[in-house]
């Protein structure tokens, strides 16, 4: 695995923006080289973007449609979680940290696949099709959105981590598709300090879900070993079959979480169950220097999970 060295000696709020901008500059190059490898596919209608939770699949989607549009053509964005299916009472499952509640959103299973199957069958083949809108806060469909084929300029972009699951893939491969994987692909030494990618994603998840999701640290924590579970069983072993692979791995990131994980963590270092971890992080983010937010451009991946959304 390779590795990115962050650089610590930052002697200024100038210097630290300009090398977050770098970094930010250097994903950004990556959707647009991307971008111009599925212009190069005339016949491509459908796009799939996949990753692991918290590898910046969002910001991915945002910055590729930017530039796909910026060369005309119409791109449609479809979460594949709209096709979950309904689970009342998700609701107080989210928000509470009792095992006995937690729901596998992770499963094929918890997709109304047949429902996947025939939205897609109907939007290749007769032009239009209506699929579900989900409400993951009450686990209920609040409607249907309707998507259409007008020209040769639109573009359907499947985006969820569930792209890479074979039943998925192998029904959009039945079409002229591009997949696209994003991970967090380095390691990240910062000082004498070195956070693996499933550490990275971890804090990531943690500052996001509590900030973003109003779920405490100790929930995230609670979660990460099933999630990093499926992960090896249903995401990892496919990622290699996608066309593109992208790498997320921000140089500059450890700083950027590191005032918002002092924040959430030490109410936790009493714990039991999670003390131990949250004293280790609080201990390993100290060799980083603390970022701002505002530091950070405005189309950023770290938007995602620090800071106002945009």
């Amino acid at each position: 695995m390779s590795q990115m060295i962050a650089k610590t000696n930052l002697s200024s709020q100038d210097e630290a923006r300009a090398y977050i901008a770098g970094c930010e500059d250097a994903f950004a190059a990556q959707m647009k080289a991307a971008a111009a490898r599925i212009l190069a596919q005339p016949s491509c209608k459908l796009l799939g973007l996949g990753g692991p939770s918290c590898a910046g699949k969002s910001t991915t989607a945002k910055l590729l449609i930017r530039y796909l549009e910026a060369a005309g053509k119409h791109v449609h964005m479809i979460s594949i979680d709209d096709f979950f299916r309904e689970q009342p009472k998700v609701e107080f499952s989210l928000k509470t940290n009792d095992p006995n509640h937690k729901i596998d959103f992770d499963s094929i299973d918890a997709l109304d696949f047949p429902l996947f199957c025939d939205c897609v069958e109907q939007l290749m083949t007769k032009g239009r099709a209506q699929m579900p809108v989900y409400d993951l806060s009450c686990g209920e469909r609040t409607g249907s959105r309707e998507y259409c084929i007008k020209d040769e300029n639109d573009l359907f972009l499947f985006e969820g981590i569930q792209t890479v699951y074979p039943q998925i893939s192998g029904l959009l491969e039945q079409y002229p598709y591009y997949s696209m994987f994003i991970r967090v692909a380095q390691e990240l030494r910062v000082g004498d300090t070195v956070f693996s990618p499933n550490q990275i994603r971890l804090l990531r998840r943690l500052v996001r879900d509590y900030y973003r999701r109003a779920s405490a640290p100790e929930f995230t924590l609670f979660l990460w070993d099933s999630v990093r579970a499926n992960e090896e069983s249903s995401i990892f072993p496919y990622a290699d079959h996608c066309t593109e692979q992208f790498d997320s791995t921000m140089g500059y990131e450890i700083g950027m979480l590191r005032p918002y994980l002092e924040h959430i963590l030490p109410p936790i270092l009493d714990s039991n169950a999670y003390g131990h971890i949250a004293a280790a992080i609080l201990k390993d983010i100290q060799s980083a220097r603390p970022l701002d937010c505002d530091l950070l451009p405005q189309v950023a991946l770290y938007r995602e999970f620090v800071g106002k959304a945009t």
